[in-house]
């Protein structure tokens, strides 16, 4: 996936990606919508630190270091992180955003939508929240 300098994929630099819970998750499924959902996402003011776009091996890499730090108390999905992993060989992208709260994500969910992001769930502290419609 050749995405602009602007928005690229984390590297694998040895780092452990970020835990899921405080994020917004979604698909996206073409570098082009990456660059516009990310742009809707910085308009909507989510600061462009607080944005991160999976894609590619690299990816990968960063999910299965996530599955594999796991614990008992862990916020790591296991069901999404191997679904994910699959989106991302598929030659799809994630984009995780930082959020404050479930009001947040919920209504940059909406504009992520409109976009062409999919698959939006928040990983909150004790609960997660899908957004499969635009009235969730």
């Amino acid at each position: 996936m050749n995405l602009s300098p602007t928005v690229t994929p984390d590297t694998h630099d040895g780092q452990e990606f970020q835990k899921f819970e405080g994020h917004l998750v979604g698909v996206i499924d073409t570098p082009e919508q990456v660059l516009d959902v990310s742009s809707a996402a910085y308009v909507h003011g989510i600061a462009q630190n607080d944005v991160t776009i999976l894609s590619g091996p690299d990816g990968i890499t960063k999910l299965e270091q996530l599955e594999k730090s796991k614990t008992f108390f862990s916020d790591a999905p296991t069901d999404f992180i191997k679904k994910a992993k699959g989106l991302l060989e598929e030659g799809k992208a994630l984009i995780a955003v930082k959020v404050e709260n479930v009001e947040q994500a919920k209504s940059l969910a909406d504009v992520l939508k409109m976009h062409g992001a999919y698959g939006l769930t928040h990983f909150g502290g004790l609960i997660d929240t899908e957004f499969t419609h635009k009235t969730d």
